[in-house]
């Protein structure tokens, strides 16, 4: 049985806007306001990729996990942004996109398990196998075939901007303070985006699209665990009446 992950207007905004924001975005291209839509993709890219993080260091229940699993969460952190730092560029950009490409697809799983829990393991399996494929060629195959810009930023809507709200929403509906969460989560945006135009620039730093990658991939490591809503120990660390719900649709 399919319902609602919080009400049809919250999950409207939150998690189904994908496909309104790809047309929306499709009359911007081309157009004079690129550059509203490229501060917008900087504030909420960064915005999701710093609230997994967030929510497992600001949430008791998470934060006891991450602190018992150092290893994965504090020291490896340290050697991927190493690795990013000391390891040619292309290598450091193939394992990125390869892991992003997974890391969309697992998202969009976890999600349609939330809807609508897997019967079985064989229905698990190739539901999670369609939706990294889906992202692979969305993100591997179609860009390569020349479909027009305006396709891409269907698609990017889709895909792209639909992940990040869906992030932003979910983690700051389960951090159980929204209201401050997901305003935080946009500040750091806004900070990034101020400091990339300015000390932190390529020209002043050099080195900071390795770092950003680096940050990328910590950001798969942590929202892999925050999400992780087979384990037990996450729906009680989470907790509230909304993942509760969702317990009882996605373990």
């Amino acid at each position: 049985m399919m319902r609602w992950i919080c009400n049809p207007w919250w999950d409207g905004f939150w998690i189904l806007s994908g496909l309104p924001i790809g047309i929306v975005l499709m009359l911007f291209v081309p157009s004079a306001q690129v550059w509203f839509m490229a501060v917008t993709i900087m504030i909420l890219e960064t915005g999701h990729v710093v609230s997994p993080m967030l929510l497992a260091w600001s949430k008791p229940g998470l934060r006891s996990i991450v602190r018992r699993e150092w290893g994965k969460y504090i020291a490896a952190p340290a050697s991927l942004m190493a690795g990013c730092l000391l390891l040619p560029w292309p290598t450091v950009f193939g394992i990125y996109f390869a892991w992003n490409t997974w890391h969309f697809g697992m998202q969009i799983f976890g999600i349609t398990c939330l809807y609508r829990r897997p019967q079985s393991h064989d229905e698990r399996f190739w539901r999670a196998l369609g939706c990294v494929s889906v992202m692979v060629l969305s993100t591997g195959i179609l860009p390569f075939l020349g479909e027009g810009s305006k396709m891409h930023m269907l698609s990017f809507g889709i895909f792209s901007f639909n992940h990040w709200t869906a992030d932003i929403g979910l983690s700051g509906q389960a951090s159980g303070w929204r209201w401050g969460f997901i305003p935080l989560v946009l500040i750091i945006g806004v900070a990034w985006l101020l400091l990339r135009n300015g000390p932190l620039s390529v020209q002043h730093v050099p080195q900071i699209i390795a770092i950003r990658a680096a940050i990328g991939m910590i950001h798969f490591v942590y929202s892999a665990r925050v999400w992780k809503l087979s384990d037990p120990q996450v729906c009680e660390a989470i907790g509230g009446d909304f993942f509760r719900k969702a317990h009882g649709i996605a373990t």
